[in-house]
């Protein structure tokens, strides 16, 4: 314990050595003690004797320290032990996070850890379907040369159909218009999710020569699929759609209806406030949820005068999601 204090660094490497070999009881605190050793190659020396006996997310906190070290030994291994406690906790909780924040998390490890986009794509081709879907979502945060994004096409013939509805979803975030042809090609992908990314996708792209590509699925089977490509064209070319919509809110299906009032409110037209009222008072719960809910992001005032009738809706999610919107209206 004494030779801790010794003037000679030498000494005091060799009595933390000592420690350690022998299962010294006190010898964490020690080690700990000896991470604020004026001579840093003593504190590297402790940093690893640490390392054998607290888990990483232990011993972030005392590492830290020494990210703008002189001694490149110490810095090196605090940037490299918190990238990988960042990914580690990035890949966690990546669910739990808001894109900006999951955006600018990737953004900080890829400029900690230069190889961190390297490993995503190469799970990708993981035996296990939910690492490749796990990959698949993280990739829509980093930032991929063109490596990357051919290793994501080939995903594309990834046997799980939530697989490659993540790929195509990532590859329209990444915005690369020399991509349109390639995302074409997935429209004849059996699985409506992948279909439907897939025209959200080729929206994201902003390119007016998908809204040819996008026409013929204003009259497809499948509602989400038509309303992806209404907000599309939308988005695009701000053509008249609310013929296309009337349609869909006639139909039959009330799972056309509802993407008809879902597609009304990401679009946020006050004309169609008028076409949504009536949904208020429909019998389907799915279709007054999905018309309060469009109707509070096109305008969220014209929902005051219909509140207490709303706050008495038979149904749970449908009060809940008025309880919240009365904040905005008041």
């Amino acid at each position: 314990k004494n030779s801790t204090k010794d003037p000679s660094p030498d000494v005091r490497i060799a009595a933390l050595r000592c420690m350690s070999q022998q299962h010294f009881q006190q010898f964490k605190s020690y080690a700990v003690e000896a991470l604020g050793d004026p001579d840093e190659n003593v504190a590297f020396n402790a940093l690893q004797h640490l390392q054998t006996t607290m888990k990483p997310a232990q011993l972030a906190p005392l590492v830290i320290k020494f990210i703008n070290s002189n001694n490149e030994k110490l810095r090196s291994y605090a940037l490299n032990l918190i990238a990988e406690l960042s990914k580690e906790r990035f890949k966690a909780n990546f669910n739990n996070l808001n894109p900006e924040t999951r955006k600018l998390a990737a953004k900080v490890i890829q400029k900690l850890d230069h190889g961190f986009s390297e490993q995503i794509i190469q799970d990708l081709t993981s035996l296990d379907p939910q690492t490749r879907l796990r990959s698949a979502l993280l990739l829509e945060n980093i930032q991929l040369d063109d490596k990357g994004k051919d290793s994501l096409l080939a995903a594309m013939k990834d046997p799980s159909k939530l697989v490659r509805a993540a790929v195509v979803k990532t590859l329209g975030v990444i915005g690369d218009q020399r991509m349109i042809k390639q995302l074409i090609s997935f429209f004849n992908d059996p699985d409506p999710r992948v279909r439907a990314n897939t025209i959200e996708a080729i929206s994201s792209l902003g390119d007016r020569q998908a809204i040819q590509v996008l026409l013929p699925f204003l009259d497809d089977a499948n509602n989400r699929i038509r309303a992806n490509a209404i907000v599309g064209i939308y988005k695009i070319g701000n053509f008249n759609l609310i013929p296309v919509l009337q349609k869909m809110l006639t139909h039959k299906d009330k799972n056309m209806r509802a993407s008809a009032l879902w597609a009304m409110g990401e679009i946020q037209d006050a004309n169609f406030l008028n076409y949504i009222f009536p949904f208020l008072n429909d019998r389907e719960e799915l279709l007054r949820f999905n018309a309060v809910r469009a109707i509070s992001r096109i305008n969220p005032q014209m929902l005051s005068q219909y509140l207490p009738n709303l706050r008495k809706d038979p149904a749970a999610k449908i009060r809940k999601l008025v309880t919240e919107l009365s904040f905005k209206v008041l």
